[in-house]
């Protein structure tokens, strides 16, 4: 049991021997976004012989590869500060110009993009990965009977899939030794006890995926009852959970240029490492093009086809392009397991199992093969409900319609793959998609189309719709929450006249400061609702998504070949980073030395606070007297006199650290604060404070305060206020300047001579109420 009072509970009788629970330190559980990791993770990576240099290809030197990481690992726009970064790169010592002088940027970029079966071997054994894959998608075009060409279907490559092995990214992500030191082999139960005894009843806490009852049944199965294929094998079994995502989204705001990318992450990694540097682009998903809907048009004499035979191909399109994912590879992933050699050197035997598929509602839709009317609710495409039929919708919700769904949850049974062949059958022999024939065969919003997953993964028992979870991002924020929103505005509108009350309402939104990089700043009006995407009802609520990446590769594209030149830029990015950590961890100059120090101190979270010891920016003690810079300020009436009363004390208690309270308040006031010194007779000012906390969940994060902006406001506990008070639990402040100072006495305590030490101090000046 830990000190929150939470412990562990293994399914097995011998404990695991791997626990990345165990070897956890505060920076592992440290969650600010003020401190982003400078390498894929702050764990050491794979380890090279002390022999060995490290490789910068294909980049040919450290310089040229500090550069090019510069240019590419830093974001697409560059501000003032990534110029000024620049100027520092070119200026340190360890940066040579006559190595970057004849570097082939260009061979350099496409090669760091390019696959290794397409470089040369002598050019390619830096490469330690797979990379993408370029599949042709080919799908059956139904041919009406009525059409002069004939009839029945005709097979037509519809696109092309950028995709790359599932399998593969598994393999990579077990022998990767920065990432398998956080990877649970162990699925486990948490249990929490409130008062840390053995009387006090203990609460399961469901907080990964990993403690849920799916991952341990999984588990079980695996375990206890292994495919006759390995009966024979006694290599420890893992299930290796997967979660998938799956949006399409507009790459710039004033272009009609789409993406449609497949998200992965792990779910045997904690949900506080799952960030965006963590997600695997899997697949980006193509969609009928103008070429194909050429083709289609001149197979039906140049009229249009109707809305549901493009829909058709549609379903039939992306359908395929799974069916290409869901290969025999990864089958036998989930069948048998693959055998991996870990970074412990122990191998493993590996069970590939799908937890999660997120979408959004109409991608719902074309993922179960089911159609869309105008009452049939979300709801229903996961769940049978009485709420499928139209007369049954103000049922919805009830206990009995609750009651429903849980015992008739939707499945791919046998008999409606079924009703779906024999559909499909009438559309061979020339029926219309859509036409009464083909309709009469399915039953509940189905559709003639073959499930991919179905179709692939039946005989290991998987089920599509028990996959699916709720897309907050769509479902929520920008379906209910935007329903409600708009719903208080109208209410706001009819109850004052003149807009009043919903001027007051964006008056207040706008006055709400960024908070972390969570909620930020609103700069219009909130009940206008214009142009407003789902990350902006994110900020009326909170939120964030995965499509940032992918929009600021599509800048650095041509826009002809989006797909192929943005799966190059993923592959890019992974590998400049995987390069810059294993520099940063496994050289010994003194430049790496220096990066490894600053990023410890950047983001210690064991400290209550921390406030820079910068000299940069003196303020003078003569300043606050007669004649001084701040003289005739009111707010800086008797502040130095204050200033030293304040830091009397706390020198003291510095000075004399064993003190008890009543021995520290008696020994000063026996001091004089005239005594109190500060070093050259000034102080030093900052504009940040970093406050470091735990957080409700067990985890440590940080807060600043921010002089001279929104930032610079503070809420803190009365300590004079107990429970019945009249006084406010409260205090409030505004921080006008964040200080530090050099610190001596010249009394009976610490006298500072030549050899006496000054003390640095760090506090804050708020005016009194």
């Amino acid at each position: 049991m830990d000190s929150f009072g939470l412990r562990k509970c293994y399914h097995s009788i011998e404990p695991p021997v791997h626990d990345p629970d165990a070897t956890q330190t505060a920076h592992d559980l440290y969650d600010s976004p003020y401190h982003p990791p400078s390498g894929d993770s702050e764990a050491q990576p794979e380890a090279i012989a002390d022999s060995e240099a490290p490789s910068f290809a294909p980049f040919p030197n450290l310089s040229s590869f500090e550069l090019g990481e510069w240019f590419y690992g830093q974001g697409t726009q560059k501000s003032l500060k990534d110029f000024k970064s620049l100027i520092q790169l070119l200026t340190s010592p360890g940066f040579s110009i006559s190595d970057i002088k004849d570097t082939k940027w260009n061979k350099v970029f496409r090669d760091l993009g390019k696959n290794k079966d397409e470089l040369k071997p002598s050019e390619s054994e830096w490469i330690d990965d797979s990379g993408w894959n370029t599949t042709d998608v080919e799908i059956e075009v139904p041919i009406h009977h009525r059409m002069a060409s004939g009839q029945g279907v005709e097979k037509h490559v519809a696109g092309t899939l950028f995709h790359r092995s599932i399998v593969s990214i598994v393999e990579e992500k077990i022998r990767n030794t920065t990432d398998s030191q956080f990877f649970h082999y162990d699925g486990h139960e948490v249990h929490w006890n409130p008062d840390r005894s053995d009387s006090s009843p203990e609460i399961r806490v469901m907080s990964e995926l990993y403690h849920s009852d799916a991952f341990l049944q999984a588990q079980k199965e695996v375990r206890e009852s292994p495919p006759p294929q390995i009966k024979d094998c006694n290599l420890p079994r893992v299930v290796v959970g997967l979660m998938f995502w799956s949006d399409a989204t507009h790459l710039s705001t004033f272009s009609t240029t789409k993406l449609w990318p497949l998200y992965m992450v792990f779910a045997n990694e904690s949900k506080h490492r799952r960030s965006a540097d963590l997600c695997n682009h899997v697949a980006y998903f193509d969609v009928l093009s103008d070429s194909f809907k050429d083709y289609v048009t001149g197979r039906t004499g140049g009229k249009v086809p109707p809305n549901g035979f493009m829909a058709h191909l549609n379903r039939e399109l992306f359908h395929a392009q799974w069916g290409i994912m869901l290969d025999d590879e990864l089958l036998k992933a989930i069948e048998e397991g693959i055998v991996i050699t870990c970074s412990d050197g122990v191998q493993r035997r590996f069970f590939i199992r799908i937890f999660t598929y997120s979408a959004d509602y109409p991608e719902k839709y074309v993922l179960l093969l089911l159609a869309i009317t105008l009452f049939l609710p979300p709801s229903a495409g996961v769940l049978e409900c009485w709420a499928d039929q139209k007369k049954n919708l103000d049922q919805m919700g009830t206990p009995e319609d609750m009651l429903f769904r849980a015992n008739h949850p939707r499945v791919d049974s046998a008999e409606r793959q079924n009703r779906v062949e024999k559909a499909r059958g009438l559309i061979q022999g020339g029926a219309a998609v859509n036409g009464k024939p083909v309709m009469r065969e399915l039953d509940n919003g189905e559709v003639p189309t073959i499930n991919a997953f179905s179709k692939r993964l039946r005989i290991t028992g998987f089920n599509i719709f028990s996959a699916l979870v709720v897309d907050l991002l769509h479902e929520y924020e920008i379906g209910v929450w935007k329903a409600l929103f708009i719903h208080l505005i109208r209410i706001l509108q009819a109850s004052s006249p003149g807009s009043v009350l919903v001027n007051e309402l964006d008056k207040r939104y706008r006055a709400i400061p960024p908070f972390n990089q969570t909620i930020r700043k609103f700069s219009s009006n909130a009940s206008d609702l214009k142009r407003r995407a789902a990350r902006d009802y994110e900020d009326l609520l909170q939120g964030e998504h995965w499509h940032r990446k992918p929009k600021a590769w599509s800048k650095r594209t041509s826009r002809k070949f989006i797909r192929k030149e943005i799966s190059q830029h993923e592959r890019r990015y992974a590998r400049v980073r995987r390069t810059k950590r294993r520099i940063l961890f496994n050289s010994k100059s003194e430049k790496a030395s220096e990066l490894r120090q600053q990023q410890e101190g950047a983001r210690n979270p064991d400290i209550h606070h921390y406030i820079s010891s910068s000299q940069q920016t003196p303020i003078l003690c003569a300043d606050f007297f007669l004649n001084g810079r701040y003289s005739t300020d009111v707010a800086c009436s008797f502040f130095i006199r204050k200033l030293k009363q304040h830091l009397l004390p706390r020198f003291v208690a510095a000075v004399e650290p064993d003190l008890n309270t009543d021995q520290l308040r008696e020994l000063t006031q026996a001091q004089e604060w005239s005594n109190v010194i500060l070093k050259k007779n000034q102080f030093y000012s900052h504009k940040i404070m970093r406050i470091k906390y735990t957080t409700y969940n067990a985890r440590r994060d940080e807060d600043i305060v921010h002089v001279e902006t929104d930032r610079c406001n503070m809420m803190l506990l009365n300590p004079e206020y107990s429970r019945g008070s009249p006084l406010h639990p409260f205090r409030y402040a505004k921080v006008i300047r964040i200080l530090h100072a050099e610190v001596g006495h010249a009394g009976s305590v610490g006298l500072c001579g030549p050899t006496d030490k000054y003390h640095s101090i760090k506090f804050l000046w708020v005016p009194r109420p």
